[in-house]
């Protein structure tokens, strides 16, 4: 007997156009939307196709955001961004079309266990060039995992480190008359992002600047030395909870081949205020 094939978490699949792409695969969904492989048939080249879910597809308020994410992230040139090509409407709902990175998620080269030191703290200093390139912006990003991060091997076996979903960033008050002229607020004080990388403030559901996505990046390196966030898997309201009331266990304790300048630089984006 065959195996069933794999349920399709949205409505399109290979094949089907969206626009001038032609979808390949899909290559992942998550709560809002599902990334597809595709070939943008003009040019022959792979892309990858952004859609949100159907369900939200009919909600303004999240099809604002998703056009938000194509704007925010259009405007940053990076090598460490992945470049976002083209945003559009189609039959089946708003589509972001964004360069095709041929790699791992960092979350995927995780479950192997830590890195070593040296390639935790090269991969760091690409993901913080990028991130400041989007603060220099006025772009704070939100939502900073490894999830968001893709690993590329190049073809002299070194590596590059690309930043992606920009799909809940906060733009800074200055580049928001638009929005106030039109009375949309997309980019409050409420709580969303992923509990185990939030900053104190941002669980708190407080005013947020460029030290979330500090904090949020001490997260990923301590994860990324350590193997482990530094709260464990406790459940979500736990989670908050911790990021606001409790100091981590120092890295090195966990690693002690951890240079002490490397672990300084961890506890102090990890610090509460």
């Amino acid at each position: 007997m065959s195996e069933p094939a794999p349920q399709r978490s949205h409505l399109i699949g290979p094949g089907d156009r969206i626009g001038p792409y032609r979808i390949v695969a899909q290559l992942g969904s998550g709560g809002m939307g599902a990334v597809f492989e595709a070939t943008q048939l003009g040019l022959d080249r792979s892309v990858a196709v952004k859609m949100l879910l159907p369900t939200l597809s009919r909600d303004e308020k999240m099809k604002e955001r998703f056009r938000r994410e194509a704007r925010s992230a259009a405007g940053l040139r990076h090598p460490n961004i992945i470049q976002i090509y083209d945003y559009g409407i189609s039959d089946f709902g708003p589509y972001i079309v964004m360069e095709f990175a041929r790699g791992n998620s960092l979350r995927k080269l995780l479950r192997g266990g830590p890195l070593g030191v040296e390639l935790a703290i090269e991969l760091m200093e690409q993901v913080c060039s990028a991130i400041a390139t989007a603060h220099a912006a006025g772009i704070i990003h939100r939502d900073l995992k490894p999830d968001n991060i893709i690993i590329e091997e190049q073809a002299d076996k070194s590596v590059l480190a690309k930043v992606l979903d920009f799909g809940i960033a906060k733009i800074r008050e200055a580049q928001l008359e638009e929005d106030e002229t039109s009375g949309a607020n997309l980019t409050g004080t409420s709580i969303i992002g992923s509990p185990a990388y939030m900053s104190p403030e941002q669980s708190l559901g407080l005013e947020l600047d460029e030290r979330a996505d500090v904090y949020s990046l001490g997260i990923v390196l301590y994860e990324m030395l350590a193997g482990r966030t530094p709260f464990g898997k406790a459940h979500a309201r736990a989670m908050l909870i911790h990021q606001v009331n409790t100091r981590p266990q120092p890295v090195a304790q966990l690693r002690v081949e951890i240079p002490p300048a490397v672990e300084a630089v961890v506890m102090k984006a990890l610090a509460k205020d």
